[in-house]
C-alpha cells in the first residue's frame, strides 16, 4: 500500500480506494492488514498526533481551538473529548502541568519533529 500524506489520509475512503483500483471494502481490509488498525482509528490517531504536535510547539503556538482546527477536528470540543479519552486529562491541564515532575506528564517532552514523525 503506498504511503499516505496527512492530507490524503482524510480524503473520502471511496476516492482512496478508486485511486488504487479497489472497492471500498477491499481497501479497508487491505488497510487493516497492512497497518494493523482500521482506517477510522488510524485517522483518529493521526489527527490527535497532529493536534498534540501543534500544541507542543512552544512559544507562539496557537490556542486549543486553533490547534484543533489545524489538525482537522470539527471544533475544539471534539478535540478535547479525544484528548481526554487518550490522555485522561483535559488539554489545558495537560499543558499547564507537563513540566511539573509530579504530574506524570514529564515524559511527554517531545519536540515537533518527533511528534510529526508519527505522521509520516
Amino acid at each position: 500500500m503506498p504511503p499516505l500524506s496527512f492530507e490524503r489520509l482524510f480524503m473520502p475512503v471511496g476516492a482512496l480506494a478508486d485511486g488504487l483500483g479497489l472497492g471500498v471494502r477491499q481497501f479497508e481490509r487491505r488497510f487493516l492488514a497492512h497497518h494493523g488498525v482500521a482506517l477510522r482509528d488510524y485517522r483518529r490517531l493521526a489527527r490527535f498526533a497532529r493536534a498534540l504536535s501543534i500544541l507542543m510547539q512552544g512559544q507562539g503556538r496557537p490556542g486549543l481551538a486553533g490547534a484543533a482546527l489545524e489538525a482537522g477536528y470539527v471544533d475544539q470540543a471534539h478535540f478535547s473529548r479525544d484528548f481526554r479519552q487518550s490522555v485522561g486529562d483535559t488539554p489545558s491541564r495537560f499543558l499547564a502541568s507537563r513540566d511539573d515532575e509530579a504530574s506524570g506528564y514529564r515524559f511527554w517532552a517531545f519536540g515537533r519533529d518527533e511528534l510529526d514523525s508519527f505522521l509520516r
